[in-house]
C-alpha cells in the first residue's frame, strides 16, 4: 500500500474555501454599482427629496400608527433618529440595494449549480445598476426597504427545494414587515401561503408561517386601534379606490346616493386629470364633506369621508366595469413607457420629480403631521439644513449616468413575458416528468403485488411440506434465539404495505416540490406587485420598482434550475 505523506493527508480533509476567482465577475459589477452610489451620496447631500417624505419624517418625530398608510417605514426612520444623519439613512438603503442584488445573485448561483456565472450575474445587474433604483435609495422613500425585505423574504424560501418551518417563519415574518412597509405587500402574504400548499412544504411550515405574519400585524392593528378606534392597518382604502374610479365615474348613470353625490367630480369625464389628483388637489371633492373639516392630509382619511367614498367608488366598478378595465389596461400600458421620468437637466427640478435634482432651492414648509411642521421635523431629525445641496462634478456623473442607465419600459415588458414564459413551459416540462413518474410507480407496484400473489402460492406448497419434515428444528432453532424465527406472513405483509405507503408519502412530497419550480413564487409576486396598485390606486412607475428583481429572478430559475431527475429504477420497466 503507497503511503500517504502527513501533509497530503491533512490537505485531503481539510474544507475547500469557496475562492473569489469563482465570483470575480459579480464582484466585478458589485464593485461598479457601489462606486455609483459613492457618487451619488457625494453630489447630493444629504438626501433627495420627495413628497411624501416629509409624512415619513413627521410620523418618525412623533410616533403613531398613521391614516393614510402603514408606519412601518417611519419606524426605521425613528430607529435611526439617534443618529440624526438623513445620510446615514441614504447609506442604509444603498447598503439594502447592494444587499439585494447580492441575495438574487447567491440564490440563482445555489439553485442552479453547475450552470455559467453570468446568467446569476445578469439576473443581478438590473438592482445593482439601475440609475433609478439608486435614486429611490438616495430618497426618504418606503421603496427600497419593501424590496429587500420582499426579495430576502423570497430568497429564504427558495433557499433550498424543500421548505422548512423555521424558513417558512422567517419568510412570513418578512413579508408581514415588508406589508407594515408599505400595504401593497398584504397582497404578497396569500402568495406565500399558497406556495408552501404546493410545493407541500407541511403543515408545519404553513402555521408557523402564519403565526409569524399574524403577531406583528395584529399587533400594529391593536395600537392603530388604540389611537383610532377600530383595529385596522391603515384608513382610506376607500379613499383609494375612489380615487381609481373617478376619472371615468359618470354620476348620472352610477345615481348615487345624497350623501355620495357630493364626492363627485364636476369635470367632464374626457377632461379629467389622473387619479392622485383627485385626492391631493386644493379643489378635491373629499373637502366638501359636510362636517368633516380638512386640515392636514390624514383628515382627508377620515372614518366617515372614507366610508362616503368607498361606496361610491364600488357603485362605480358595479356600474361601468368595462370603463374600470379600461383605465387599468391603459395604465398598465404606461408600463411599457421608454422612460420613468423627466429627462435628467432638461427642466429645473428642486425635489418631487423621479430625476436627480439640477439645482438647490427651499423645501415647501407646512403641516402634514399635527405637532409641528415640515421644516421643524427635518431639523429636529437631522440637526443640519435639510435641503439637497447640488455637489459637482459628482452630481453631473450621476445625472448623466440616470440619462441613459435604466431599465425601459419595452425592456421590462419582455422581461415579463420571458419570465411568464419560461416559469409556464418549466411547470409543464415538470408536470409531464410527475405524471410519469407517477405512472412508472404504479407500474412497479403492480409487478411486486403480482410477485408476492405468486410467492404466497408457492409458499403454502413449501410450508405444508415443511410441517411435517423440519417441525422439532424450527422448534429448536426458535428456542436457542427468541426473536429470530420465522414471522407472521401476514404480519410480514402488514409491515411490507406499511413501509410502501410511507415511501410513497414521502415520494409524492418530493414529487410535489419537484413538480413546483422555484420561479413561480417571485413571478406571482412580481405580478401582483404590477396590476395591484394599479387596480386599487393610481399607476405610478416607482410602484413596478419592486417587481423588477422579482421578475429576474423567476426568469433566471426557470431557465437554470437543474431539471428534476427521476430516481434508479423509474422511467423504465424492469425485468
Amino acid at each position: 500500500m503507497k503511503a500517504v505523506s502527513p501533509e497530503r493527508k491533512n490537505a485531503r480533509v481539510r474544507p475547500q474555501v469557496p475562492s473569489p476567482r469563482r465570483h470575480r465577475l459579480f464582484l466585478a459589477v458589485l464593485l461598479v454599482a457601489a462606486a455609483l452610489r459613492v457618487l451619488t451620496v457625494m453630489g447630493y447631500s444629504p438626501v433627495v427629496w420627495f413628497e411624501d417624505s416629509f409624512d415619513y419624517v413627521g410620523v418618525a418625530e412623533r410616533p403613531q400608527p398613521y391614516e393614510v398608510r402603514p408606519s412601518g417605514y417611519s419606524l426605521l426612520l425613528w430607529l435611526l433618529r439617534p443618529l440624526h444623519s438623513f445620510a446615514a439613512v441614504a447609506i442604509l438603503q444603498h447598503l439594502m440595494g447592494l444587499a439585494t442584488g447580492t441575495a438574487i445573485y447567491a440564490l440563482v448561483r445555489r439553485r442552479a449549480a453547475g450552470t455559467r456565472a453570468g446568467w446569476a450575474v445578469l439576473a443581478a445587474t438590473p438592482v445593482l445598476l439601475d440609475a433609478y433604483q439608486i435614486f429611490f435609495e438616495h430618497t426618504i422613500l418606503s421603496d427600497v426597504p419593501f424590496t429587500f425585505l420582499v426579495v430576502v423574504a423570497v430568497a429564504v424560501v427558495l433557499w433550498t427545494p424543500g421548505v422548512t418551518p423555521g424558513r417558512a417563519a422567517t419568510a412570513g415574518l418578512l413579508l408581514a414587515v415588508a406589508a407594515l412597509t408599505r400595504s401593497i405587500g398584504l397582497v404578497l402574504l396569500p402568495l406565500l401561503a399558497a406556495y408552501l400548499l404546493v410545493a407541500r412544504a407541511g403543515a408545519r411550515a404553513l402555521l408557523t408561517a402564519l403565526v409569524a405574519v399574524a403577531v406583528p400585524l395584529g399587533g400594529y392593528a391593536a395600537w392603530y386601534g388604540a389611537w383610532h378606534g377600530t383595529p385596522a392597518l391603515n384608513g382610506g382604502n376607500g379613499v383609494w379606490l375612489w380615487a381609481r374610479t373617478m376619472p371615468f365615474a359618470d354620476c348620472r348613470r352610477i345615481r348615487p346616493p345624497q350623501e355620495e353625490a357630493v364626492l363627485c367630480p364636476s369635470q367632464p369625464v374626457g377632461s379629467r386629470p389622473a387619479s392622485p389628483y383627485f385626492i391631493w388637489s386644493d379643489w378635491s371633492p373629499l373637502r366638501r364633506v359636510p362636517g368633516h373639516p380638512v386640515v392636514t392630509r390624514a383628515d382627508l382619511f377620515q372614518p366617515r369621508i372614507d366610508a362616503l367614498a368607498g361606496g361610491l367608488a364600488r357603485r362605480a366598478v358595479i356600474a361601468q366595469p368595462l370603463d374600470y378595465l379600461r383605465v387599468v389596461g391603459e395604465d398598465l400600458r404606461r408600463t411599457l413607457n421608454w422612460r420613468r421620468g423627466p429627462v435628467p437637466g432638461a427642466v429645473p427640478v428642486v425635489y418631487n420629480r423621479y430625476v436627480l435634482p439640477n439645482t438647490e432651492g427651499p423645501l415647501p414648509d407646512g403641516v402634514r403631521i399635527p405637532g409641528g411642521g415640515i421644516r421643524a421635523d427635518l431639523l429636529a431629525y437631522g440637526h443640519e439644513r435639510p435641503e439637497t445641496r447640488v455637489v459637482e462634478p459628482a452630481a453631473r456623473v450621476m445625472r448623466a449616468y440616470q440619462s441613459f442607465g435604466f431599465l425601459p419600459g419595452p425592456l421590462f415588458g419582455a422581461l415579463a413575458a420571458g419570465a411568464l414564459l419560461a416559469c409556464a413551459t418549466r411547470l409543464i416540462a415538470n408536470t409531464r416528468a410527475r405524471n410519469t413518474r407517477a405512472r412508472d410507480t404504479r407500474a412497479r407496484s403492480a409487478r411486486t403485488w403480482r410477485a408476492r400473489i405468486r410467492g404466497v402460492g408457492t409458499q403454502g406448497v413449501r410450508t405444508r411440506s415443511a410441517e411435517s419434515q423440519g417441525a422439532e428444528s424450527r422448534f429448536a432453532q426458535s428456542s436457542d434465539a427468541p426473536g429470530s424465527g420465522t414471522r407472521d406472513p401476514e404480519a410480514q405483509d402488514s409491515e411490507t404495505r406499511s413501509s410502501e405507503t410511507r415511501g410513497s408519502k414521502v415520494q409524492g412530497s418530493e414529487t410535489g416540490r419537484r413538480a413546483t419550480p422555484a420561479g413561480v413564487l417571485p413571478l406571482s409576486m412580481a405580478f401582483a406587485l404590477i396590476v395591484g396598485p394599479v387596480a386599487v390606486t393610481a399607476y405610478d412607475s416607482r410602484y413596478w420598482l419592486p417587481a423588477v428583481p422579482l421578475l429576474c429572478l423567476a426568469l433566471s430559475l426557470a431557465l437554470t434550475e437543474r431539471r428534476p431527475r427521476t430516481v434508479p429504477g423509474e422511467g423504465h420497466d424492469g425485468p
